[in-house]
């Protein structure tokens, strides 16, 4: 048997099994070969490269002498269950290459049969599916965040806001519902120009991911106007201070480039839930308090109904 032979499920004895051996290698995806106890018989050319590995490296050894104990169970786990059931399958999990960097994969498995009707072992596909993976990780971020300033975005906000509440319902917990405004934003677009005026917002994105938890929502609903959501409550007055700190974060100067500009803030907050709330009247009641506020005088906040904040 030939060094190139080694690992595979019984020797070629004649052409046809050359032949298969031959357009296996001459495949551009891993294939493998495990017996009944999962371990590998041989895999072809695209396999060694794919996980940096040869034959000699692998063939015949157990699982959790070639993988991390984590990866090993998977594997495991999936082998025996396909032994079990017969057929085949289909699954993610993830290779570690041979320079330690971690893939994701789709399998795609198969039990064979030797003469008899017993099983015999898996054959397997591997497909790299780690960029489609980060593909379609990035097409959700986009479809969740703001693409200017990567906060929450509505379509991230309300169904958060929703689960927010369901909690506080549950719970009997409070959140509060922050709505800001930025104040003489439009003269800076229009002294300065929009580039400007992004950089403005990203700052100002910045300074209110600074301004509370991590574990706090803070989101843009476009233009110059963005959400708070400060969840589990511990006091009404916590509000107060958190909504200060913002009103006086923002009313600092912000240097671009070489202008300094000056914007400042009106903000509205609703304390939630009242009963049956949902999150379009609660965003409503928020609003609706930023808009008294704007009125009212510039860099200023205001608590609908007045809420106890002792």
């Amino acid at each position: 048997m030939t060094q190139h032979e080694k690992g595979r499920p019984g020797a070629p004895g004649v052409v046809a099994d050359t032949l298969l051996y031959s357009i296996l290698d001459a495949m551009p995806v891993p294939v493998f070969f495990k017996d009944d106890q999962g371990r590998y018989l041989g895999f072809n050319k695209a396999f060694e490269r794919f996980v940096g590995r040869t034959r000699e490296e692998m063939v015949g050894k157990p699982l959790e002498a070639l993988w991390d104990a984590e990866l090993a169970k998977v594997y495991k786990d999936a082998d025996e269950a396909l032994l079990a059931e017969g057929g085949s399958q289909v699954y993610e999990a993830q290779v570690k290459y041979a320079d330690g960097t971690l893939h994701d994969v789709e399998y795609h498995k198969a039990v064979f049969h030797a003469q008899s009707e017993e099983i015999t072992g898996i054959v397997g596909v591997m497909l790299d599916v780690t960029y489609r993976n980060q593909a379609e990780e990035k097409l959700r971020q986009m479809a969740l965040h703001d693409e200017l300033t990567g906060l929450a975005n509505r379509a991230y906000l309300m169904p958060s806001l929703e689960q927010s509440l369901r909690r506080a319902n549950r719970f009997g917990d409070e959140l509060a519902l922050i709505v800001l405004d930025l104040d003489g934003f439009k003269s800076i677009n229009d002294e300065f120009g929009h580039a400007v005026g992004d950089d403005v917002l990203r700052e100002v994105a910045r300074r209110l991911r600074d301004s509370v938890r991590d574990s706090d929502t803070v989101a843009r609903l476009g233009g110059d106007e963005f959400v708070i959501v400060i969840d589990n409550l511990h006091s009404r007055a916590s509000v107060v201070r958190i909504v200060s700190t913002i009103i006086n974060r923002l009313a600092e100067p912000i240097d671009i480039g070489a202008e300094q500009l000056q914007t400042g803030t009106s903000v509205g907050v609703a304390i939630g839930p009242i009963i049956d709330e949902d999150p379009s009247t609660l965003l409503a009641r928020a609003d609706a308090a930023m808009y008294v506020a704007k009125r009212d005088s510039a860099s200023s906040y205001h608590i609908d109904g007045d809420a106890d904040l002792s």
